[in-house]
């Protein structure tokens, strides 16, 4: 080997150290960036489990509405069979009666409640089916 030779095989080595350096530098801003990144999402995390504990106890308390509803419903359709077979049109009756519409408005209350719970799931899990297909893909 002369050291013609022998020198751009250096000057060679040298740029390619250079790049290298280069790619180096690039590759830890491209972490910092990942590693901020990476803390807003555990940040999110925090919130996420909170707005599923929220998510949870609006259901609990739908799920809880709905049951007192149907008792109030059973309650009425009790009276009514009663007095239909012939009892007598008492003030239980005579008030349930008037409370019809309330029930009537109530009941509105609780399909638009339902809708509203149901969109919420529906978005929330199809959001979540995404976060679990990264995830996966990641493993």
């Amino acid at each position: 080997m002369t050291a013609a030779t022998h020198a751009e095989t250096h000057a060679e080595l040298h740029a390619e150290h250079c790049q290298w350096g280069g790619d180096l530098n690039l590759w830890r801003d491209d972490i910092g960036v990942w590693q901020k990144e990476l803390n807003l999402v555990r940040a999110e995390l925090t919130r996420v489990v909170k707005v599923l504990r929220r998510h949870q106890a609006a259901l609990n308390a739908h799920a809880q509405a709905l049951s007192a509803h149907a008792e109030q419903m059973k309650e009425h359709e009790y009276a009514l069979a009663d007095f239909e077979a012939g009892g007598p049109a008492d003030n239980r009756l005579l008030l349930l009666t008037k409370k019809h519409r309330q029930e009537t408005a109530q009941h509105a209350q609780q399909r638009e409640a339902h809708e509203d719970i149901k969109k919420d799931q529906h978005t929330f899990m199809a959001q979540w089916a995404l976060v679990i297909k990264a995830l996966n893909e990641l493993s």
